[in-house]
């Protein structure tokens, strides 16, 4: 599975060493590190989120090995609702679902832009991170 990553120049190095962490991710479900199926939409949530110094990162990992992970499959209006729900709740920086890995739609756009992938335990940092995770800077 081949996902991106968005963010500052900055930090992008560390990303690609091996470090990445969820403690400081925060999205439209909740906390976690994300990363999604297009590197258009990856550049374009760094640009806007921090503007001039960006960089992509670019996420190999192996079919079997994420399949392996626990899971939480949501379609548009499961994503939606939960998405609402977080909002209301105003846990945007604190809330999981106590899986490895949300497979979702992004929905905090008007028109679809794609799926997102919200990695949110240890397990799933440990495998980000991991041997089998290819990691590069785009």
């Amino acid at each position: 599975m081949e996902s991106f990553h968005g963010t500052a120049s900055k930090f992008i190095q560390d990303l690609v060493d091996g470090k990445i962490t969820n403690d400081k991710g925060s999205g439209e479900l909740g906390k976690g590190f994300y990363s999604g199926e297009h590197l258009f939409a990856a550049k374009q949530w760094a640009h806007n989120k921090h503007n001039k110094s960006t960089s992509v990162l670019k996420l190999e990992t192996p079919d079997k090995s994420v399949e392996n992970l626990k899971l939480l499959i949501l379609d548009y209006a499961e994503a939606s609702k939960s998405r609402r729900e977080i909002k209301l709740l105003q846990s945007t920086q604190t809330f999981e679902f106590k899986v490895d890995m949300v497979w979702a739609p992004i929905v905090g756009t008007s028109k679809s832009v794609g799926e997102q992938y919200k990695w949110e335990s240890q397990n799933s940092m440990g495998f980000l991170n991991g041997n089998n995770t290819k990691r590069s800077k785009i």
